[in-house]
């Protein structure tokens, strides 16, 4: 008798879907839509896949995270996606690599205007509420996987993420939702965009990805924009470190320089009171070293000399884009 080669095995879309992360709903779409991945079928009609396919789905998934379309990679062989991916013979032996950015001409490209997922974002966005409504906490990261594995990076934050926090904050406004659900949607969003942005952090620090600090001000509770900006930054190749809670400025700083970054990141929200926003700056532009840029973005984001104001999530990308060439008077 012959030992049975494990690589041999016929797996469920379920061990599939646990295997790669990929839920099978996102499988089942990308069968019908683009042939791939195509399974065997049981007498049943069940669905089962060989064992090998593990492999080329992390390769795909790994190049939807950091940027592709669906469309333009699902179906791509595993040596296309390597290539695509930047991946080397000697690069498999080391881990996995964030790849160049210049190497994917998608992101580059310009946004589409809506997700080509199987829903509308209205339709997202109500899927959305009605999850927070009824703290149906599965649903909600569900609906949120589908998004995410159908849409880019930036449609996903600007089409889904930023669209639900705003319709969120004015239902709350308008006492349709109470504290504890404007809670669930907020933890529940943090996490998983804190879920997505870490494994590509990781990635871009063993490739020496530039090092971005993404944090918010003393006094500021809303860190949901940090994540945000953390997404975006760590999609085009930037290592991130993360900081919630500041209860000082001299905890930027230190965070900053310790883990030498190039920028440091506010998210201000629109409960900052501007004055003392205005003066916070002020005094994190003295206290920084002068070579680590100082950047503001979110609603509450005051006008000043002492930063570079972004102002829109699209302006943040563009700035990403063009990090390593930006000319910024550090001094003003």
């Amino acid at each position: 008798m012959t030992q049975a080669d494990p690589h041999d095995a016929l797996l469920s879309i379920g061990a599939i879907s646990r295997a790669t992360g990929i839920p099978s709903e996102t499988l089942r779409t990308w069968e019908r839509r683009y042939g791939f991945p195509k399974p065997l079928r049981t007498a049943g009609g069940h669905r089962k896949y060989k064992h090998s396919l593990i492999a080329h789905l992390q390769l795909l998934q790994q190049a939807i995270e950091q940027g592709s379309r669906p469309s333009k990679v699902v179906g791509k062989s595993i040596q296309q996606l390597k290539t695509l991916l930047g991946i080397s013979p000697q690069a498999l032996l080391d881990g996995p690599h964030a790849r160049d950015p210049q190497a994917d001409p998608t992101l580059a490209a310009e946004p589409q205007r809506a997700p080509p997922g199987l829903l509308e974002p209205p339709q997202i966005i109500e899927g959305l509420m009605s999850a927070t409504l009824m703290a149906d906490a599965p649903g909600m990261r569900a609906l949120l996987e589908r998004c995410w594995y159908e849409c880019t990076t930036m449609d996903f934050v600007s089409l889904v993420v930023a669209p639900f926090l705003e319709r969120v904050g004015q239902e709350w406004y308008e006492g349709k939702l109470a504290v504890f659900h404007e809670q669930f949607a907020s933890n529940l969003l943090r996490d998983f965009l804190r879920a997505q942005w870490v494994p590509l952090s990781e990635r871009s620090a063993k490739a020496s990805g530039q090092a971005l600090l993404c944090t918010i001000l003393p006094g500021e509770y809303h860190a949901l924009g940090l994540h945000m900006t953390a997404l975006i930054s760590a999609a085009r190749g930037c290592r991130v470190i993360s900081l919630e809670q500041s209860s000082s400025l001299d905890v930027i700083v230190q965070t900053a320089t310790s883990h030498k970054v190039s920028h440091v990141l506010l998210s201000i929200s629109s409960a900052a009171l501007s004055t003392r926003t205005t003066r916070q700056l002020a005094q994190l532009r003295q206290e920084l070293p002068a070579h680590i840029g100082l950047l503001t973005g979110g609603c509450g984001a005051p006008k000043t000399p002492h930063s570079l104001r972004i102002q829109s999530l699209p302006g943040l990308e563009s700035w990403l884009s063009s990090l390593e060439g930006i000319a910024y008077d550090q001094s003003s």
